[in-house]
């Protein structure tokens, strides 16, 4: 592996690489193979902007993967044995992970990094952003992939009309490679021959001239994939994708600092909505939010939801209308791209931003409702301490305490004795009961209870979304218990299949 120092260095090995790819390559397709170079875009946020190898490297130290730091402090070199990844942390912009290795090798290294602090996300584009690369680039599409699976929202071999699946498509894999792409893709959409089932997830683009191109395939959750000869080509078509997704970004902030809900208006059944409100927050890919939904009225549900990708809270709300998420002050956008991104995935794909403009123009406001009040149901009470507690968990906190809960959710100096009250009865009983498993009582220096977890958050994801989903089997019976009541029968779709998402181990 060439020494890298700079960003300039960087620049060269990266050609370097792309000019090894075209000729190991074996053929047109063969853009996955070991030769191609692996970049993933990545979203960092909170205290990882001002001090990355300070926090990355005690995290991936554990994994095997060793931080060191270059000449430029915005370059970080992770190494794992022989193999060297690069990560290029230039404020202002999206990050990028570079790493010349084999698909699966990359995709671990990839992996190993976003679960090593909740605090670096992949970066998602929403399917008509990534179709709009061809146009900003005037590059020819020569590839899409459609993707689009409904079964995450519903039991196994219960159809979308709740029967015998006859009420839409369930699930479409398409890789289509021509260069008539676009044409192809237009008439799918035109001839409403995959009804609301044409997610894109991703294109294939073939950008510059033949003496002087790269050609690169563009994932939805931020990985590209290059071979070719030209790296100015390649860092245009980056350049493109990260004005896209800046745009989507502002787009959300502009919504959620004007006290707005990200309103997305869904032509979905509304036999579908409980089944989807029972499986949507067990914890489990692809949304990954964690929380208890609570039955608001008529095929409405609500629920304070924890994502995984950044431990932070977010409230969701589903409905005969659609569906909205609301995000707290300070909230990345990138959890709510990757709800919107999840929407077109599993829900609908004919998804269009207007919607959005609209909001962030005006809008529904949000409902800037506390997550429960002293005279709440139990049970409501529950699901929100409850989700915050999951919360503390994902970023590491040691301890949980009446006091960090009530100030993450309230607010600092806006708690009552009754609220203090509260926290300290759900985490009591959870101790003692539910999760005794998880959690323990202990005492601070200054004598005041606290509540240790037993237990660290698994890294790698399928273990995790085990033990997430075990958590939210025993959150919903001690939320049920406190309240005097038995769990809902569409919230027991939850607690008995969750583990169903996961694939078995081994």
């Amino acid at each position: 592996m060439a020494i890298v120092r700079t960003r300039a260095d960087l620049s060269v090995l990266l050609a370097r690489q792309l000019s090894a790819s075209v000729r190991a390559s074996s053929g047109e397709e063969d853009i996955e193979g070991r030769a191609a170079l692996k970049t993933y875009l990545l979203e960092a946020h909170g205290p990882l902007q001002s001090d990355p190898r300070a926090l990355l490297a005690p995290a991936l130290a554990t994994q095997g993967i060793a931080v060191e730091a270059t000449d430029e402090p915005e370059l970080i070199a992770l190494v794992a044995g022989e193999q060297v990844s690069w990560l290029d942390a230039t404020p202002g912009r999206p990050w990028r992970l570079h790493v010349a290795a084999s698909v699966k090798d990359a995709d671990r290294v990839h992996e190993l990094l976003t679960t090593a602090t909740p605090f670096l996300t992949p970066l998602r584009l929403l399917p008509s952003r990534l179709e709009s690369l061809a146009y900003a680039t005037g590059s020819p599409l020569v590839l899409f992939s459609l993707k689009h699976d409904r079964r995450p929202l519903r039991g196994s071999g219960e159809g979308a009309d709740g029967k015998d699946g006859r009420d839409g498509i369930d699930v479409v894999t398409l890789r289509f490679w021509a260069a008539t792409a676009a044409k192809t893709l237009a008439a799918l959409r035109e001839k409403d021959v995959l009804p609301g089932a044409t997610s894109v997830s991703s294109v294939q683009l073939r950008v510059g001239e033949d003496e002087n191109y790269a050609r690169v395939e563009v994932y939805h959750d931020g990985k590209c994939t290059a071979v070719g000869n030209s790296s100015a080509q390649f860092e245009k078509l980056l350049d493109a994708i990260c004005a896209e997704y800046e745009e989507l970004r502002s787009l959300v902030d502009a919504i959620t600092q004007k006290g707005r809900r990200v309103s997305i208006p869904v032509p979905w059944r509304a036999d579908a909505i409980e089944p989807a409100a029972a499986r949507m927050f067990v914890g489990a890919d692809p949304f990954a939010l964690w929380g208890l939904p609570e039955r608001v009225g008529d095929h409405t549900f609500r629920a304070r939801v924890v994502d995984l990708d950044t431990a932070r809270a977010a409230v969701v709300e589903l409905s005969r209308e659609g569906l909205a998420i609301e995000l707290p002050p300070g909230t990345p956008a990138c959890v709510a791209l990757r709800f919107l991104s999840n929407v077109q995935f599993h829900i609908h794909a004919e998804f269009s931003l207007d919607p959005l403009l609209q909001i962030r123009a005006g809008g529904v406001l949000a409902k800037p409702e506390p997550p429960f009040a002293e005279r709440d149901a139990l049970d409501r009470v529950a699901a929100a301490i409850l989700a915050e507690t999951v919360a503390h968990w994902l970023r590491g906190a040691p301890v949980v305490s009446v006091q960090s809960l009530l100030e993450q959710m309230l607010g600092e100096g806006r708690a009552t004795q009754g609220h203090a009250d509260l926290v300290r009865k759900v985490l009591s009983e959870a101790a003692a009961y539910e999760w005794a498993d998880w959690l323990k009582p202990a005492r601070d220096d200054g004598g005041a209870t606290v509540w240790k977890f037993r237990v660290e958050p698994q890294r790698e994801r399928t273990a995790r979304t085990r033990q997430l989903g075990r958590l939210y089997k025993q959150a919903a019976q001690l939320a049920q218990r406190l309240a005097g009541g038995n769990v809902e029968p569409w919230s027991q779709l939850s607690l008995f299949d969750a583990e169903a998402l996961v694939p078995p181990e081994g």
